[in-house]
C-alpha cells in the first residue's frame, strides 16, 4: 500500500464527512428547484398576456403557456424525485409517485386541451388534481427533510405560501411562482 493511501483518513477507518446540504457545489440536480417555479412564472405571464387557457382555437401564446406549464410541473416532479432520494423510506416513495402521476396528469390535460380532444368543461378534480398531487408530494418530502434538519422550516413555510397563492382563483400564478422560488431557494443552494 503506498504511503499516501495508508495515511488517508478513509484507510485508517474514518468515515467520510456527512453532506450537510442537499446539493453539492456544481451539482446540476438542484436545477429543478429553480426552473420549476420560473417556468410556472412564465406560464402565468403568458396566460395573462393571451387572456385564455389552452383550448380550441389556441394561439401560439396559448401553446407556449401550455408547454411552459407542463415543463414547470415536470421540473417540480423531478425535484420531488431528487428529494425522495434524500428523504428515503416508503412515504417518500409514495410522495414521488404521486408527484410523477400529477405531472403526467397535467401534461395529459394540457396537451389534450391544446389538440382539441378535451374541452374547457372538465371536472375540477381532473384539472386541479395533477397540480395538487405534485404539491402534496413535494410538501411531504419537504416536511420529511425539515424533520431531518436538512431544510429550514422558514423555507418550507414560504414554499407552502407560494403554493397557496398559486391555488387561489384570482390569477396570481406569477406571484405564487416567485414566492415558491424563494421558498425553494435553500433546497437549490450549492
Amino acid at each position: 500500500m503506498p504511503a499516501i493511501a495508508r495515511s488517508s483518513p478513509l484507510a485508517l477507518g474514518h468515515q467520510a464527512p456527512a453532506r450537510t446540504t442537499l446539493a453539492a457545489p456544481g451539482d446540476r440536480s438542484s436545477a429543478p428547484a429553480l426552473f420549476g417555479p420560473l417556468l410556472l412564472f412564465v406560464h402565468g405571464i403568458l396566460s395573462w398576456v393571451d387572456g385564455r387557457d389552452a383550448g380550441l382555437g389556441a394561439t401560439w401564446l396559448t401553446v407556449l403557456a401550455g408547454l411552459s406549464l407542463v415543463a414547470g410541473v415536470v421540473a417540480l416532479a423531478l425535484l420531488a424525485a431528487r428529494l425522495g432520494e434524500q428523504a428515503g423510506g416508503a412515504l417518500a416513495t409514495v410522495a414521488v409517485v404521486a408527484s410523477a402521476f400529477g405531472a403526467g396528469a397535467v401534461g395529459a390535460v394540457t396537451v389534450g386541451r391544446m389538440l382539441g380532444y378535451l374541452g374547457d368543461d372538465l371536472p375540477t378534480a381532473l384539472t386541479a388534481g395533477g397540480p395538487g398531487l405534485v404539491a402534496i408530494g413535494l410538501g411531504i418530502l419537504l416536511h420529511r427533510l425539515v424533520v431531518a434538519g436538512r431544510v429550514p422550516r422558514s423555507a418550507v413555510a414560504v414554499a407552502v405560501l407560494g403554493a397557496a397563492i398559486m391555488a387561489m382563483p384570482w390569477g396570481l400564478l406569477p406571484l405564487g411562482a416567485l414566492v415558491l422560488l424563494v421558498g425553494l431557494g435553500p433546497v437549490a443552494r450549492t
